[in-house]
């Protein structure tokens, strides 16, 4: 499922929760406001690319129920800090991108539980 560019400003966490077979989701380039709680709600999603979506601050909850993503792209985000325990729920992690953020600050152990990551 892709919608770059696509002037989105939000989405509803629950949105793709009836889509179980959904494995990709590309929101690039758009313009998402920063999300309190969980992002999405998939059991099946393995790759997530949110780079260039204006998300500066991701919740400790973010990821809570994407937990089968084996890629995550934040490339260009105006992330500054991350939180330990932020990527915690996802154990199957392969490949984070990160490139071009504006982080100043990563807390001890962030990727600690990265255990899959590979690059």
């Amino acid at each position: 499922m892709t919608y770059i560019n696509s002037l989105l400003i939000g989405l509803m966490f629950c949105v793709f929760r009836d889509c179980p077979g959904i494995l990709t989701i590309e929101l690039q380039h758009n313009s998402l406001d920063d999300v309190e709680g969980p992002f999405l709600i998939s059991k099946s999603l393995q790759y997530l690319d949110v780079s260039y979506s204006n998300l500066s601050v991701l919740s400790m909850e973010f990821f809570a129920n994407i937990t089968a993503l084996h890629t995550l792209d934040l490339s260009g985000n105006p992330l500054i800090t991350l939180d330990q325990g932020i990527f915690d729920p996802l154990t199957s992690l392969e490949t984070l991108t990160l490139n071009n953020c504006k982080l100043t600050h990563i807390s001890d152990n962030t990727f600690f539980s990265l255990e899959a990551l590979k690059r």
